[in-house]
């Protein structure tokens, strides 16, 4: 599911800087899609509960960047 969002995020980002929507497309990009590599490359190299709790941050400061994209659409 990880890979699905990659994509879509992606396909929305690219979207997002067609339409001029600068700020919106790099939060994207910086904050979201190249965290959520990260962490799929954390995961597939875990092998302690160390490194599933590092997997485990990186997922929720995903969710927190996340829900912060909403500050974008309160025009």
């Amino acid at each position: 599911w990880l890979l699905v969002c990659i994509f879509a995020l992606t396909c929305l980002c690219l979207y997002f800087i067609q339409k001029a929507w600068w700020g919106i497309g790099l939060y994207t990009i910086l904050l979201l899609v190249t965290p959520m590599v990260l962490v799929l490359i954390k995961l597939r190299k875990a092998v302690t509960p160390k490194d599933y709790h590092q997997v485990s941050t990186g997922l929720k400061f995903i969710m927190a960047a996340g829900i912060a994209t909403m500050l974008f659409f309160l025009n």
